[in-house]
């Protein structure tokens, strides 16, 4: 009985691309199955099912207070120019974003989750000078 050498050949090769596919189909499937994992994405808040009908968990001025106390002394350049706690369009954010405008129409976001943590991206805080 004669074998062909080309088919004993394509085997090992054939099987070596199936458990690449497999293995990086694994690979793909648990760093997915993790959530969203950027650094602007979704994490756990015990407010995530927070009414805007009812009064926030937060007050406004105790969330205005962490924020001032997060732009420093930028406040002596920059001024409040916006407060909200309605916004859900930042990945279902739940909290206040106040944002901070100088005389040159710079503009700064500070947000106070209701869980009283503090987010500010990194354009504001170039302008902020927050390291």
């Amino acid at each position: 009985m004669k074998t062909n050498a080309k088919s004993s050949q394509a085997c090992p090769v054939i099987k070596t691309i199936f458990l690449v596919v497999v293995s990086t189909a694994t690979a793909v499937s648990l760093l997915l199955g993790q959530g969203n994992v950027t650094s602007g994405g979704n994490r756990w808040q015990r407010f995530l099912g927070w009414e805007p009908s009812t009064p926030p968990p937060l007050i406004l001025t105790e969330a205005y207070g962490l924020a001032l106390d997060r732009v420093g002394t930028a406040s002596n350049r920059f001024y409040c120019v916006s407060a909200s706690c309605l916004e859900m369009t930042n990945h279902y954010f739940r909290g206040w974003s106040f944002v901070f405008s100088n005389t040159n129409g710079d503009r700064a976001r500070v947000e106070v989750s209701f869980d009283k943590e503090l987010r500010t991206d990194p354009h504001s805080r170039e302008l902020l000078g927050i390291r």
